[in-house]
């Protein structure tokens, strides 16, 4: 099996027993959480929130298309 090295970064679904285990091994390297999951949860978050979560929800799916956007423009100019 390949050994990895020089990992600045790594993804996970916030797991975190899966995020411990990657910070113990890569101490130095940074977690980015999934996009995908992040926003889901936070949907979920706020559907169940009292008062006015369909107007806050709407703000957050406006704020999070517009991010994804931006994302989607600067993969685009990345090289892989």
């Amino acid at each position: 099996m390949p050994q990895l090295s020089n990992i600045a970064r790594y993804g996970t679904d916030g797991e975190q027993e899966l995020i411990d285990a990657l910070s113990s091994v890569y101490p130095n390297a940074s977690h980015l959480r999934c996009y995908l999951h992040f926003s889901k949860n936070l949907e979920s978050a706020i559907k169940t929130a009292p008062g006015r979560s369909g107007q806050v929800l709407d703000a957050v799916r406006r704020l999070l298309e517009r991010s994804e956007e931006h994302t989607s423009e600067l993969q685009s100019h990345v090289r892989i």
